[in-house]
């Protein structure tokens, strides 16, 4: 949708995502989720990051994770686009 070509295998010249997730434990109802992605050019070097932070339903993300993923994933594409060479995050 932004003009970005995705790739599920990056060649010479892909920039590449990485994201990692961190669960707290539950407490009271609720779980914390910490989710980072970091943004590598195409020689491997970290142009940044872009982190998420929420509170959930404790359990809530126990398997699949499906169009959670998806909303999470598009959540961050600002930030992502913004670390981007060329392009505007918009």
């Amino acid at each position: 949708r932004n003009g970005v070509v995705l790739a599920n295998d990056g060649g010479a010249g892909s920039y590449r995502v990485e994201g990692t997730v961190s669960l707290g434990p539950g407490n009271e109802g609720k779980q914390s989720i910490q989710i980072e992605w970091v943004v590598k050019d195409p020689a491997g070097q970290k142009l940044g990051t872009v982190s998420q932070k929420n509170d959930i339903p404790a359990g809530s993300l126990n398997g699949a994770w499906g169009s959670t993923a998806d909303a999470a994933a598009a959540a961050a594409s600002h930030g992502i686009l913004q670390l981007l060479p060329g392009t505007k995050g918009t």
